[in-house]
């Protein structure tokens, strides 16, 4: 675990990446155990017993983390075990450091100021509900006053000559400085800091999804569609014949659907509404609880009762995998949006359409329809720039206890 970096206080906010360490320190553990007991002959360990610790080991200490972490975010949002930070820098990106901040209860710092020069001639923070503490030549004694444990520096506010002063300065005292590259579109972990020639540089890797990487996932959803489709192939039979039984129409609904890089495709879903809905969309269109580019509405009248129920457990999702066989989805991706919604798409929105729609995502396991759409947007930008079949995996894992306990959905 130490050698995985899982007794870091940090990891504990690493997201699905600390459950990956567990696994790969709980499998290198068992290995250690099984190489010993071979060598020193201790046959009186059984494998059943590895096996069996092997499994408690990883579901346990997962959980135990697990808990501790919602604990931990449960205290942060209360104020408790929090740290003051000082923002350093007064423009448009030092502005964007305090909303994350405001809006992240969960990242534990609070902002009690921001320290700028006053000949800057910027005011941007004038108007966040922040206060000027001081100037950068006197940030050691604003340190000590505030207590700061944390200096979040926009690097775009302050020059790299003041920048070196301003650590000087605070040298010794036990205060965490942070640069902000300012790459705020290019999402992590894909930018990190790399020495080159002896100068640190702030690197970014090429995004993975290379065309063999496509190939492999597009291996991994075959597997699982099919696997699938004949493991749930007895609910569908139950699904199908209460939808036709209950309501008038077809038991599949079909919909065309805007796919990667804007090909229209008809997607497959368990009818879940009368059979008209779609003559009477301009009934309901003003309870749209979203803006035109994402159309959600709560309690809609068109839903049937047992649509309302497979709209819940995402049961009317399902037929999506004859899609995911025909390769138009895949597992894990972006939604795919409907044509009148892609219509209002603003250029930095089609980033969501470079890869395959899915039929699970990034924001359906971080709040469903509780998102705002460039939540949702930024969300899938993050997925398709840090993709791999471990994060696929990740989102697989956890889409399961937001189906089986739903929030946010409608």
């Amino acid at each position: 675990f130490f050698f995985n970096g899982l007794y870091d206080f940090d990891s504990l906010f690493w997201g699905s990446g600390e459950f990956v360490r567990v696994f790969h320190a709980v499998n290198t553990s068992l290995l250690v155990l099984i190489l010993g007991n071979f060598a020193l002959r201790l046959y009186s360990i059984s494998r059943a017993w590895m096996l069996l610790t092997w499994g408690l080991s990883i579901v346990l200490v997962c959980a135990g983390r697990l808990g501790f972490r919602w604990f931990m975010r449960y205290l942060r949002r209360r104020g408790v075990l929090v740290e003051n930070a000082l923002i350093v820098g007064d423009n448009e990106e030092a502005c964007a450091l305090l909303r994350r901040i405001v809006k992240d209860k969960d990242c534990g710092l609070v902002a009690v100021g921001y320290v700028a020069d006053p000949d800057s001639g910027s005011k941007c923070l004038a108007d966040e509900h922040i206060s000027y503490v001081g100037s950068l030549a006197h940030i050691r004694d604003i340190v000590e006053m505030y207590g700061a444990g944390t200096l979040l520096i926009a690097s775009s506010a302050v020059s790299h000559e003041d920048i070196s002063k301003l650590l000087q300065r605070v040298r010794g005292l036990p205060v965490c400085s942070h640069i902000s590259s300012g790459l705020f579109d290019i999402l992590t972990p894909r930018v990190y800091v790399k020495e080159i020639a002896g100068v640190p540089m702030t690197t970014i890797k090429a995004i993975s999804l290379t065309r063999g990487n496509l190939r492999t996932k597009r291996f991994f959803d075959l597997v699982v569609a099919v696997f699938g489709g004949l493991v749930l192939s007895p609910l569908w039979l139950v699904v199908a014949a209460l939808i036709k039984t209950t309501s008038r129409g077809p038991v599949l609904y079909t919909h065309e659907r805007i796919g990667k890089d804007g090909k229209p495709f008809m997607m497959y879903k368990f009818r879940s509404m009368v059979a008209d809905a779609d003559e009477r969309l301009e009934e309901v269109a003003h309870l749209n609880k979203k803006d035109g580019r994402h159309f959600k509405i709560k309690d809609d009248p068109r839903i049937t009762p047992i649509g309302r129920w497979i709209r819940k457990f995402s049961i009317d999702e399902f037929p999506q995998l004859i899609n995911v066989f025909r390769g138009e989805m895949s597992l894990v991706g972006p939604r795919p949006p409907l044509p009148r919604e892609v219509e209002k798409y603003e250029t930095w929105h089609w980033r969501r359409l470079e890869v395959q729609p899915g039929m699970t995502g990034l924001w359906q396991i971080s709040g469903r329809s509780d998102l705002s759409f460039d939540e949702v947007v930024r969300l899938d930008t993050y997925y398709i720039e840090n993709w791999s079949v471990r994060f696929d995996l990740a989102i697989l894992f956890r889409t399961i206890p937001v189906v089986l306990f739903p929030k946010g959905a409608y």
